[in-house]
């Protein structure tokens, strides 16, 4: 799985496939049931917090975690 969970925190890390194609760093933090979110991708030493004001698209703030990222990684 993609995904680990306990005492509130996610850690996500991209599949072994993608992750040597785009080189993304694992990225720990939490999204809210109404689109807030908090992450930091310790690789980038990037945060991330705000808010999509979304409850219906639970992916969203992940999906935008990403785009980031690859900005990061791609300057």
């Amino acid at each position: 799985m993609p995904f680990e969970y306990g005492y509130g925190t996610m850690k996500f890390e991209a599949s072994p496939f993608i992750n040597r194609a785009a080189k993304m760093p694992p990225v720990w933090g939490h999204t809210g049931s109404t689109g807030v979110f908090l992450y930091y991708a310790e690789g980038l030493d990037l945060y991330m917090a705000g808010t999509i004001d979304q409850t219906e698209d639970k992916v969203a703030p992940i999906m935008l975690m990403i785009k980031v990222m690859l900005l990061f990684l791609a300057r």
